[in-house]
């Protein structure tokens, strides 16, 4: 008798495994035809609600490279990139950007004036160098009570020694120079 207890457990099991899996089954279908359709893309105009992120995920990935592709596009998205387009256009701090750097790229490019900033770069590190020397030699004599000079100099705020920051700086400054001479053309020209 205890074997045929077990063997009755074991069929009820199996048979409480079989309706669990025909209910999910069950479940699934009942509910799979809101999924299979395919979302009306004009249900919007109706009041309906439409879920375009679900829309998008749908859509094959090879669709994009067929022939007509573009035209499956969201119009919405098209207009808010000729709306980003136009700001970056009119907006008179990026083209005074675009003139900055284009004549940054122009004086890169030119290694005669290259050459000759670099030379400056030069010069002004050993101007900076006599200075720092000088300015050395006035809190010495200080100390020690010289007579060259009875007032201890301030130290000036040490600038980086660094040459990328210095020809850096002499490439914005000599490209703002170039931005306002050449502003300065345009406004008498347009006299």
């Amino acid at each position: 008798m205890d074997v045929n207890r077990d063997e009755e457990r074991k069929i009820a099991e199996i048979f409480k495994e079989r309706k669990s899996t025909q209910n999910s089954d069950n479940r699934s279908e009942k509910v799979d035809f809101l999924y299979k359709d395919k979302v009306d893309s004009e249900e919007y105009l109706l009041g309906k609600r439409v879920d375009t992120h679900f829309e998008r995920q749908n859509i094959p990935q090879g669709s994009q490279s067929n022939v007509g592709a573009k035209f499956d596009e969201d119009p919405f998205l098209h207009n808010e990139r000729l709306n980003t387009q136009i700001k970056q256009r009119e907006d008179p701090l990026s083209a005074m950007r675009k003139k900055e750097e284009d004549a940054r790229r122009a004086l890169l490019n030119n290694p005669l004036k290259m050459k000759l900033l670099e030379k400056e770069l030069k010069e002004r590190r050993k101007k900076r160098r006599s200075k720092d020397g000088d300015e050395l030699l006035a809190r010495l004599m200080a100390i020690k009570g010289g007579k060259v000079n009875a007032k201890p100099v301030k130290a000036k705020r040490k600038l980086p020694d660094d040459d990328q920051s210095l020809l850096y700086r002499c490439v914005w400054s000599y490209i703002s120079f170039i931005c306002l001479y050449m502003d300065g053309a345009n406004a008498t020209s347009q006299v």
